[in-house]
């Protein structure tokens, strides 16, 4: 864990951890929820692909769509670079994931 960088963010209720270390990764992405002193709010786990990548944001995507459905819909052969794509909460608000550090036009 001496590798692991964490960076918390008790204001957004958020941390980000970087770990070259597999088994740490799914580790952290295991946690439910922190202890922030008298609140214990809901922590949702991403794991993000390893090497270079960058990130895109989708607004007002319909909220009945599940990260399975948007996944389906979105990875296809046009899209060759896109990894993954998922849900923020229980948003209209979606975070894609690509491969290489430029997000298509």
């Amino acid at each position: 864990m001496e590798e692991d960088i964490i960076c918390p963010n008790s204001m957004q209720t958020l941390f980000v951890v970087s770990t070259p270390s597999a088994a740490n990764a799914a580790a952290y992405s295991r946690v439910t929820e922190t202890i922030l002193t008298d609140r214990r709010p809901p922590v949702p786990a991403y794991l993000l692909p390893a090497g270079i990548t960058s990130r895109g944001v989708i607004r007002g995507v319909n909220t009945d769509f599940d990260d399975a459905a948007l996944n389906r819909m979105l990875i296809q052969p046009r899209n060759s670079n896109l990894l993954g794509a998922r849900c923020i909460k229980n948003t209209a608000t979606v975070i894609l994931v690509f491969n290489g550090l430029k997000v298509p036009d």
